[in-house]
């Protein structure tokens, strides 16, 4: 557990309404409980802290008339799915947990980062044999940071501007 300090810090933030103090004390705790190498209990105060998206409306439905489409066969070039997969769902070596769980802190501390000039990174290429787990992954990091998940489809992709270079 965490130390008796901090719990004492955060209820009293907490009860006197100060909102900063709160979000401090309570990042610390997170940070406490990660470098004990509990990190199930840190993601789990984590997304507690920051929440998630929450909207009546699924942003995929939203999205899914204005995808871009095929000019020929009028497919979508891009599914737009609502992530399920959660963290704890996947088994990840130490090295490859270790940097989902940078990226995930770097979104949930953007304001920080803002304040020096900097941006969480916003785009990832993942790389692999089939299988591998690249869409699994990419379909986790959407659902801890609340976003859609969307995939293009290579078949709609290829058909449609093969041969326009040509023409």
């Amino acid at each position: 557990m965490a130390t008796a300090k901090l719990l004492r810090q955060l209820i009293k933030t907490g009860t006197e309404g100060n909102h900063e103090a709160f979000k401090r004390v309570s990042e610390q705790l997170i940070q406490e409980e990660r470098t004990k190498n509990h990190h199930l209990l840190a993601n789990d105060l984590e997304r507690i802290l920051y929440g998630r998206r929450n909207s009546t409306v699924p942003l995929h439905s939203m999205l899914s008339d204005r995808l871009p489409k095929d000019k020929e066969r009028n497919l979508p070039l891009l599914q737009i799915k609502e992530p399920v997969r959660r963290l704890e769902d996947v088994v990840l070596s130490d090295e490859n947990a270790s940097l989902l769980d940078e990226l995930l802190q770097e979104h949930h501390r953007a304001e920080i980062l803002q304040s020096h000039g900097l941006r969480p990174a916003d785009k990832l290429l993942f790389c692999g044999p089939p299988g591998c787990g690249k869409t699994l992954t990419a379909e986790v990091l959407a659902s801890e940071l609340g976003l859609p998940l969307a995939i293009v489809r290579i078949d709609s992709v290829i058909s449609s501007f093969l041969g326009e270079t040509a023409a």
